[in-house]
C-alpha cells in the first residue's frame, strides 16, 4: 500500500509529457522535513527514478532534485551530492 506522499512522488516524475505540477513539488519539499516517515519514502523513489531507463522519469527526477535542493530540507542537499 503506497502512502500519499509516495503517490505525490511517483506522480510528479511519472513519464509523461506534462511537467511536475509545482503544488506537488512544493508538498513533496516541505514533507522531507519529516526525516523519520516520508523522507525515507520521498528519496527512496528519487532514487529510482534517477536510475530509470525511461528519460523524462530522469528528467522529471533532476527537476525534483533540484527544487528539494532549493526548497526541500538541509539534509536533501547533502544526500543529493
Amino acid at each position: 500500500v503506497m502512502t500519499d506522499i509516495e503517490n505525490i512522488t511517483r506522480a510528479a516524475t511519472r513519464d509523461s509529457r506534462t511537467a511536475p505540477n509545482p503544488k506537488d513539488l512544493r508538498t513533496i519539499a516541505e514533507n522531507t522535513h519529516h526525516y523519520r516517515s516520508q523522507y525515507p519514502q520521498i528519496m527512496a523513489i528519487l532514487w529510482q527514478r534517477l536510475r530509470s531507463t525511461r528519460w523524462r522519469c530522469v528528467y522529471k527526477g533532476l527537476i525534483l532534485a533540484r527544487f528539494l535542493i532549493l526548497h526541500g530540507a538541509d539534509r536533501c542537499t547533502t544526500d543529493i551530492k
